[in-house]
């Protein structure tokens, strides 16, 4: 017998949505696109930028303010302004000018408010939202680059102190965090940056909770190795080598990766996590809060000594 059957539902606008609130970052991004399904071969449709995304003036983007103990009252908004920029080749996806949406917002975020983005489309009428608040603040305890075989086996370690509460106002309690250093240097006498993750990451949703990782002094210097092969031109920047971060996220995007990331077995059900209503994606709250930085005096012998040693001109 012959059934006919058509996979494709009829047309639905649906949006996808992902952004990141940081308060310690100078600008806020988001990055906003167009899901597709159709007659013919999808990725002949990825290939089109229209299939992908929206025009400059299509969409209206804001983001509204409420204080946490009252998310009915707007209290301050911020308007997000068009840009592009240009998306890494090599994949089936358009790959030329790609837009983004962004808003200034350093020194304008408060953890006792929750941040709602509205995304709404000026000829359909659609509209997708999303609601998320700041990360409370967490504070290192103890942060030394000061390697020794004998004495700490070439490990340094790192602790720190998740402080408040969801109830508090200064923020949501954050769900997971890494290690990360920067390692700062110059090329051609121009100051540049790689960052280094040189921690596991670390579950904790408790306050007051003392959290300690090791850095060894190879994940430092193999980080240096691998992102800087090929280089030329490199010079040691004395001033500030290195900054640590103790990079965090809320419980949504700690929810988004775990869900989201492929499971061991290729055959198993893959559920997928979003907190856009009416859309598809991510808007939830991240701290890539700097909190030491290093002088040339404060990194030890040993490490400075590997990193010359690779001979890539420090």
């Amino acid at each position: 017998c012959s059934v006919d059957f058509n996979p494709n539902d009829s047309w639905k606008e649906t949006t996808i949505v992902y952004g990141l609130l940081d308060q310690d970052q100078d600008t806020t991004f988001v990055r906003i696109e167009k899901c597709f399904l159709g007659e013919g071969n999808a990725i002949s449709f990825s290939q089109i930028k229209d299939s992908l995304y929206y025009k400059e003036d299509e969409l209206d983007v804001k983001m509204y303010a409420y204080w946490y103990w009252d998310t009915v009252a707007v209290v301050d908004s911020f308007t997000f302004n068009y840009s592009t920029i240009v998306k890494d080749s090599g994949s089936f996806f358009y790959d030329d000018n790609c837009p983004i949406y962004y808003c200034p917002t350093k020194g304008k975020l408060n953890g006792g408010m929750y941040y709602k983005l509205v995304v709404k489309n000026k000829k359909t009428g659609n509209i997708v939202s999303a609601m998320t608040r700041p990360i409370a603040n967490y504070t290192i305890n103890t942060s030394t680059l000061t390697f020794n075989q004998k004495a700490t086996n070439n490990r340094a370690k790192i602790n720190w102190t998740n402080i408040d509460d969801d109830g508090g106002g200064s923020g949501l309690v954050a769900k997971q965090f890494q290690v990360n250093i920067m390692f700062n240097y110059l090329q051609n006498g121009e100051i540049k940056y790689i960052n280094i993750p040189v921690s596991k990451v670390i579950n904790q949703h408790s306050t007051s909770v003392s959290m300690t990782s090791y850095v060894t002094m190879n994940d430092i210097v193999s980080g240096i190795k691998t992102k800087l092969k090929g280089q030329t031109n490199l010079s040691w920047y004395s001033t500030y080598p290195m900054q640590l971060y103790i990079l965090a996220c809320d419980r949504s995007m700690f929810d988004y990766m775990s869900i989201n990331n492929s499971q061991d077995n290729l055959l198993s059900y893959k559920p997928t996590y979003s907190n856009i209503n009416n859309g598809i994606g991510l808007f939830a709250a991240r701290r890539t809060k700097n909190n030491v930085k290093y002088t040339d005096k404060q990194i030890s012998s040993e490490l400075k000594t590997a990193i010359v040693g690779l001979g890539l001109g420090f």
